[in-house]
């Protein structure tokens, strides 16, 4: 049985091994940051955030999509979801 510490510091784990792009969606009344694919190295991050920029700016263009390191709660539910980490 886990505890509730047990549990935090498990979401507290940083992939620093992954990289995340992050886009800014709106969604009808409710707008916030969306992970749309996580990648295994950097160059095929900041490819893929090129094109999802060139697309989103004309709708956000202050929103520019964002590349960090997922934390392994973030990891475990895209995978969850079915998506798949991008070699």
């Amino acid at each position: 049985m886990t505890t509730t510490a047990e549990k935090k510091a498990v979401q507290r784990i940083i992939r620093r091994d992954l990289f995340a792009v992050k886009v800014y969606e709106d969604c009808g009344d409710e707008a916030g940051w969306v992970y749309q694919r996580i990648f295994r190295t950097r160059p095929q991050a900041v490819e893929y955030k090129k094109g999802v920029q060139a697309d989103l700016h004309r709708h956000y263009p202050l929103m520019d999509p964002k590349i960090v390191h997922p934390s392994q709660r973030i990891v475990d539910i895209y995978l969850l979801a079915g998506n798949q980490i991008i070699d």
